[in-house]
């Protein structure tokens, strides 16, 4: 979906989404749902996607095991290979892919095996404790995605052990190693995206803004999401800055009609993403193959 000859498909598809009857209850879903997923998650599950490289480096790593189960039996996610994917995608380090991958086995994600014809590449190989949490973050997606083609029913299809996991996996991975960049298209939230702490306060003041619960202090904040108040002050302090929230003393913090604007237009991008790489082909049924 990258730009090629001045078209840009994915900014037409958000601009559809954007008009879809049930876009504004899919924000506010969303909003909800994924705010929960952060408070609710597993132990270190902020710090694991608390920046989007390390995000892109969990879904090579998904996207590679299952591309080796689509027919390439040498294939797999070792250091080398999400390496090259990461820097060639987003210049990534080899400190992000160790960093990530420490945490995944830390969190019992994946398990290392050695390859079969030279021990000292080894493979990471997703389990199952990793799935339940791709499943979990995928029904919470794809509530939000059913307000919007609720014809497609994603959330069904998921409960009904289809191969919607696998799709996911496999059509977000192509994209994402052809150069897509979802986070690339909303700059002005690089503060979010890109640091500890950012993804968890974009939730929270989103939730806010829609008329949800007020913002936490930032203290409160940083007990809740398991991060140090330094961090989520420094996020709090560059939001300020770029004009996304406004700190009102005694009341707290409040998201702005900014942030609500261009968290709407960041949504949108991603939504038209996701339900394009979840898509079923014209005509096709969904397959009963399991996610694994």
């Amino acid at each position: 979906m990258a730009i090629a000859d001045g078209h840009d498909d994915l900014a037409e598809r958000a601009d559809r989404v954007m008009e879809a009857p049930g876009f504004d209850a899919a924000v506010a879903t969303y909003a909800e749902t994924m705010t929960r997923f952060r408070l609710h998650g597993p132990p270190m599950i902020n710090k694991l996607l608390g920046q989007d490289v390390r995000f892109r480096c969990v879904t090579f790593t998904l996207f590679l095991h299952h591309d080796a189960l689509e027919g390439r039996p040498d294939g797999g996610a070792t250091y080398s290979r999400l390496l090259e994917l990461i820097s060639g995608t987003m210049g990534g380090s080899q400190r992000v892919v160790s960093t990530t991958l420490a945490l995944m086995q830390a969190m019992d994600f994946v398990r290392v095996e050695p390859a079969p014809l030279d021990r000292r590449v080894k493979f990471y190989r997703p389990t199952e404790t990793m799935y339940a949490v791709v499943r979990a973050w995928l029904a919470n997606l794809f509530v939000s995605l059913d307000h919007i083609e609720p014809e497609a029913a994603r959330v069904a299809q998921l409960e009904g052990g289809g191969d919607i996991v696998r799709r996911f996996i496999l059509g977000v991975g192509r994209e994402f190693r052809a150069g897509e960049i979802l986070t690339g298209r909303m700059p002005e939230f690089a503060l979010f995206f890109d640091r500890e702490g950012g993804w968890p306060l974009l939730a929270l003041a989103i939730r806010a803004g829609l008329g949800g619960p007020a913002i936490p202090s930032r203290g409160e904040m940083a007990k809740m999401f398991k991060l140090s108040k330094t961090q989520i002050a420094s996020v709090v302090g560059d939001a300020i800055a770029a004009g996304f929230m406004v700190d009102q003393g005694r009341d707290g913090l409040v998201t702005t009609a900014l942030m609500l604007e261009r968290y709407r237009r960041w949504l949108a991008i991603s939504f038209a993403f996701f339900l394009e790489a979840t898509r079923l082909p014209d005509g096709a049924e969904p397959a009963l193959l399991p996610a694994s």
